[in-house]
């Protein structure tokens, strides 16, 4: 059977062959014979128009510039005239005259025509390779001259022959080309198509489910092709539904492994602002110290926030300006030059803006503000500003400023990281200041019992003088020095006396 159907499809591929090859070179061959003598045909069209053009240009040049000069008899422009004319090689003749007298006349070497006038016109109707042009030369409507110019085809016959040549050539080199291109299609895609199917065939029983299978054929071949390619993509897809699933795992496993990253380093970010806080809490808790509390709020501050230094102000509501209070990371002239500088509310700085609207306010980059008011900020290499108002009951207290040199804006985190800070210092600020006034309450109350204390023995002075009399009266009338005391009188001086005795003890 195998033997049959090789012995069947041989003739099959010769015919096609040649019904192929033979179409292909008499399609071409007869296109190119057309498209040659259309083109050809049009660049004699073309050179003989341009040659017109050129004797036309020529007559009109001499129009406009022979008159003058031969009006005024300078037969020698007339001649460099003549001679630039003849600068063009298609110019074989020439000539400039009035009746019966020439007044310059050239002529190209070799040009045989009559030296006869009248039979000049009629020697160049007889030669083909020849165009002539005459006119009139006028001076102010007075015709002072006749002009003959006369333009050899030999050029465009030297093109032609050369253009039919080049054809020829260029037609039995294309017929060379597509009869050698025919017997390498012929061997393409018949001898090779079985080899290359069977070549496809063992890549993907091998396992190569991207291989090529040629189903450019729609014989025999090329449908066997398309049943294998069909094959080829159903076990393709199949194991591309595999790997898809599997990658897809591995997707997710990544992405899992990226959020679980992620998630850890917020977790982690976050432990450090809740151990941040823990301190800054037990600060708050353990001391009243109110400078010791704003060094570790603004420390810890700077080192969460990535920036480089860190200020508390103090906020003056009667001056309605901010003092720094605390500094982290500044230099000495630094913290002198905002010592000095009287930063307001409303002002331009990022400080002044955040007291203004009692919101967070941070500055991506001062390079873009260049008349920023502290410029020696700008000096010293900051770039990046944020500013956290510090509110007490929506009233202004002070304010955190925070700086780095890295230009960019502060992210979410970081402003909201830096209000809970801000809220500790307002607690800190504000535990100082109950304290303050408790101790001030103390220092009043302990004054106070001192002045009770020195009225109460002023008083008890004052008092034991005259209650001594009065006991020593009374102790002498009970004794009856003064007579007989009547009985219910001696009760009423025994109780007196017992009296003002508990009294002075």
């Amino acid at each position: 059977m195998g033997e049959a159907t090789s012995s069947d499809s041989l003739p099959k591929t010769s015919s096609i062959s040649r019904r192929f090859s033979y179409t292909l070179i008499s399609v071409v061959s007869l296109l190119l014979v057309v498209f040659t003598t259309i083109v050809i045909f049009f660049n004699i069209h073309r050179i003989d128009k341009g040659m017109e053009k050129r004797l036309k240009n020529a007559i009109t040049f001499a129009e406009n510039s022979l008159p003058s000069p031969l009006w005024n008899l300078d037969y020698s422009f007339v001649d460099d005239f003549v001679d630039a004319l003849f600068l063009d090689e298609s110019i074989v003749y020439l000539k400039i005259s009035w009746k019966d007298q020439i007044i310059a006349e050239k002529k190209r070497p070799g040009l045989n025509l009559s030296e006869n006038e009248d039979h000049i016109a009629q020697s160049i109707l007889n030669q083909s390779d020849l165009i002539a042009k005459s006119a009139d030369i006028f001076y102010k409507d007075n015709m002072i001259s006749k002009l003959l110019i006369v333009m050899s085809r030999e050029e465009v016959k030297k093109q032609t022959i050369f253009q039919i040549y080049g054809t020829v050539a260029l037609l039995s080199l294309i017929i060379t080309g597509i009869w050698l291109t025919s017997i390498f299609i012929t061997r393409r895609y018949i001898s090779f198509p079985l080899s290359k199917l069977q070549e496809s065939a063992s890549h993907i029983a091998n396992g190569d489910l991207d291989t090529f299978v040629d189903k450019s054929s729609t014989d025999e071949i090329g449908m066997l092709a398309r049943h294998l390619d069909v094959m080829r993509g159903s076990i393709k897809r199949l194991f591309t539904e595999l790997n898809q699933s599997k990658r897809k795992l591995e997707e997710y496993n990544r992405t899992l492994e990226e959020k679980v990253e992620i998630r850890t380093k917020e977790l982690a970010r976050s432990v450090h602002e809740l151990k941040a806080l823990e301190e800054i809490s037990r600060t708050v808790s353990s001391t009243l110290d109110i400078e010791t509390v704003l060094i570790h709020i603004v420390q810890h501050a700077v080192l969460l926030s990535g920036a480089d230094t860190g200020t508390i102000y103090e906020y003056d509501n009667e001056t309605q300006t901010f003092r720094p209070s605390i500094n982290f990371g500044m230099s000495d002239e630094m913290i002198t030059v905002l010592s000095e500088s009287a930063l307001h509310v409303g002002d331009d700085t990022v400080i002044g803006q955040a007291g203004l609207h009692l919101l967070p306010k941070q500055i991506p980059d001062l390079k873009e503000i260049p008349d920023y008011p502290v410029s020696s900020i700008i000096e010293e290499g900051f770039r990046a500003l944020l500013a956290i108002p510090l509110l007490r009951k929506d009233r202004l207290i002070g304010g955190l400023v925070v700086r780095r040199k890295e230009p960019g804006e502060f992210p979410v985190s970081v402003v909201e990281m830096l209000q809970t800070f801000a809220a500790q210092s307002v607690v800190a600020i504000h535990n100082a200041q109950l304290f303050s006034e408790v101790e001030e309450k103390g220092k009043e109350l302990e004054i106070a019992n001192r002045h009770k204390s020195e009225f109460l023995a002023n008083m008890s002075h004052e008092l034991r003088t005259p209650l001594n009399a009065i006991i020593g009266f009374t102790e002498l009338i009970i004794d009856s020095i003064y007579g007989d005391v009547p009985e219910k009188i001696r009760e009423v001086l025994e109780r007196i006396e017992k009296m003002d005795a508990i009294f002075l003890t």
